[in-house]
């Protein structure tokens, strides 16, 4: 009975600012007085959106004399690519009550910058609630202290997280849901309208799946990778048994075979390096994106740069350190990210990233002087120690996916422990 008893209290907004609560009477005097126009905004517990103040009847808000010549308002609407109008105020409320006007259609009046749904025009369809048929994809319902209010559109729900109105740690539902969850959950709530036009959602994305296919391509790597170290071993060894002066015609034979079989080694190598760069962009993508909707602010790159730096000459030898250490301490801890220590596993992988590149560099310049022993053995060694760093790089990356990976999981478990959600 005391949570009956409570006086209704009000909000009003304009623009991105939100005051209040107020009571009825204060809000009529600000009303009155002007600091609170007839287009301001204003909400109170049952409205299931913001509405203009000249839409509501209980605020008493006065009409205001139209001066001499001027013109008036002329609304249009369109479905379907077709346009009608103009049509006076008048005729468009009357539409909007026969149904003729639905909240789907779109419309427009001089001073809007765009065309608008009619749901999201106030003055058209005021405080009252949208008929289910006219929701848009699922319907949403969200709750609070054991009080739920819906059907909404995913678009209304942001207009609502937007406001205010929708808190993270309320309960809501949609079709397909096997049961109320934390608002949280659902990023895509709260991301703006501009954000879903641009396809910048945010949402959080699992990243064990693609961490699973890296980790078994980066296994398959190193497979052969030690394949392919036990063929230059062999061919080091036999190297080392040629006479310098008598080898010659042995020695060019050596070096056919070996090319020969390097070359049936090399296809499946570079079937798994193509695939593992595919997944592997994907995956910084994701994962840039997860830790900003884990709730990580402020971070310098992009998901989108996350992938693009690494087409850039010059840069690709700097940027991808940088992108995987903002992201590694941005999934650790989201909340104080950019006073985090990376972990060293960052610097010795790029280490020995830079020091494979450089000797594989080497490897390929020297590889076409095999014209003796001596040299044939030098570029083999020079083989050998690339193949080796190709491995510990590879270890050292894999790990790095995993903790990465952990930690968002964990962090988004942690964020989706439930309490109790509203009574059915």
């Amino acid at each position: 009975m005391a949570e009956e008893s409570r006086p209704v209290q009000w909000f009003h907004g304009r623009g991105r600012v939100r005051k209040g609560p107020y009571q009825a009477a204060e809000l009529s005097q600000l009303i009155a007085t002007g600091a609170v126009l007839a287009t301001d905004l204003v909400w109170r517990a049952g409205f299931i959106d913001w509405v203009a103040v000249n839409t509501v009847a209980e605020l008493n808000v006065p009409s205001a004399p139209v001066p001499a010549g001027t013109k008036p308002v002329l609304w249009f609407y369109g479905r379907n690519g077709v346009q009608k109008g103009p049509f006076s105020p008048s005729e468009m409320a009357a539409m909007t009550a026969a149904e003729t006007l639905l909240p789907a259609d779109l419309v427009w009046k001089q001073g809007f910058g765009e065309w608008l749904p009619a749901s999201r025009v106030a003055e058209l369809m005021g405080p009252v609630a949208v008929p289910t048929r006219f929701v848009q994809g699922p319907h949403w319902y969200y709750g609070r202290d054991s009080a739920r209010q819906g059907p909404f559109s995913e678009m209304q729900m942001r207009d609502f997280a937007a406001a205010g109105t929708l808190k993270e740690m309320d309960w809501v539902w949609r079709e397909g849901l096997p049961e109320w969850a934390a608002a949280r959950r659902f990023p895509e709530i709260f991301q703006s309208h501009d954000d879903v036009v641009a396809g910048n959602s945010p949402g959080f994305r699992d990243p064990r799946d693609l961490t699973l296919w890296l980790k078994w391509l980066l296994i398959a790597s190193i497979i052969l990778g030690i394949g392919y170290l036990g063929m230059r071993i062999w061919d080091f060894a036999a190297y080392t048994k040629l006479d310098p002066a008598t080898g010659a015609d042995t020695m060019k034979d050596l070096v056919k075979v070996a090319t020969i079989r390097h070359f049936f080694l090399f296809i499946p190598m570079a079937l798994v390096g193509i695939a593992y760069v595919v997944l592997s962009l994907q995956w910084t993508y994701r994962t840039s994106q997860n830790a900003r909707a884990l709730g990580a602010r402020d971070m310098k790159i992009s998901p989108g740069w996350c992938v693009g730096w690494n087409f850039v000459p010059l840069a690709n030898f700097v940027m991808p350190v940088v992108i995987m250490r903002e992201i590694w301490r941005a999934s650790k801890d989201h909340a104080n990210w950019q006073t985090l220590s990376a972990t060293p596993v960052l610097g010795w992988w790029w280490f020995f990233n830079i020091a494979n590149w450089v000797l594989a560099a080497a490897n390929g310049i020297s590889a076409g002087n095999r014209t003796t022993p001596a040299l044939a053995m030098q570029n083999e060694l020079t083989a050998i120690a690339t193949v080796l760093l190709s491995i510990i790089t590879t270890v050292l990356v894999l790990r790095l996916y995993q903790q990465i990976s952990g930690f968002q999981c964990v962090e988004w478990a942690r964020q989706c422990e439930a309490t109790v959600p509203p009574s059915q």
